[in-house]
């Protein structure tokens, strides 16, 4: 696509790349979120894919702006695009499971949450949903994912990368990375404090 000329050449020289689907993919669904509302048509997806996109977090407030048809489109392109999706799922298991990837030989785990929309449309064991944010389920999450993640000689660690972090709180940890007895959240926004997760 030409709206990712001289940028998708960028993508793929790196290790990964993780960004924030700040839209839904679909031709369905009726408007429910505000005059800002966003939805793509789905050819966008493959053509995301071919600009280098690995992971895209759907924790967002605008993955709902046209109700849960869109929303579940918006996983099956995606999947079917051939990348993968955190911050949501079509339960609570796959909302919260993030995804694992390896990356020259480090295991590394991606999470994303939102508490930019009602908590009512949360992921739940039966019910398609986003992954909604509370330091509760963080640490739920990241104790389900340390047995399986690994960053080079930090013992297992874990990122969550600003786009897969958005809150009203305005603090959207840069990194999660697991030290020899805690986490910690190192936020990136001012005044650039750290929170300290035990699990």
């Amino acid at each position: 696509s030409k709206r990712f000329v001289g940028t998708g050449d960028q993508f793929f020289v790196v290790w990964i790349a993780f960004a924030n689907l700040e839209t839904t993919i679909s031709h369905r669904g009726t408007r429910v979120g505000s005059i800002y509302s966003f939805r793509s048509d789905p050819r966008v997806a493959p053509v995301l894919a071919s600009a280098g996109f690995d992971i895209l977090s759907i924790a967002n407030n605008h993955i709902w702006d046209y109700g849960q048809v869109a929303f579940i489109d918006t996983l099956d392109h995606v999947k079917r695009a051939g990348m993968a999706y955190v911050g949501g799922g079509m339960n609570s298991d796959e909302a919260h499971a993030g995804v694992i990837k390896n990356i020259r030989g480090t295991t590394i785990g991606f999470l994303a949450y939102t508490d930019l929309l009602p908590k009512g449309v949360s992921a739940t064991p039966t019910r398609p949903g986003v992954s909604f944010m509370t330091i509760e389920q963080v640490q739920t999450d990241i104790r389900a994912l340390r047995p399986h993640v690994d960053l080079a000689d930090c013992g297992h660690g874990l990122f969550l990368h600003p786009s897969g972090f958005q809150s009203f709180k305005n603090n959207s940890p840069q990194l999660i990375i697991r030290s020899s007895s805690a986490w910690y959240i190192y936020v990136r926004e001012p005044p650039f404090t750290e929170l300290q997760i035990e699990i």
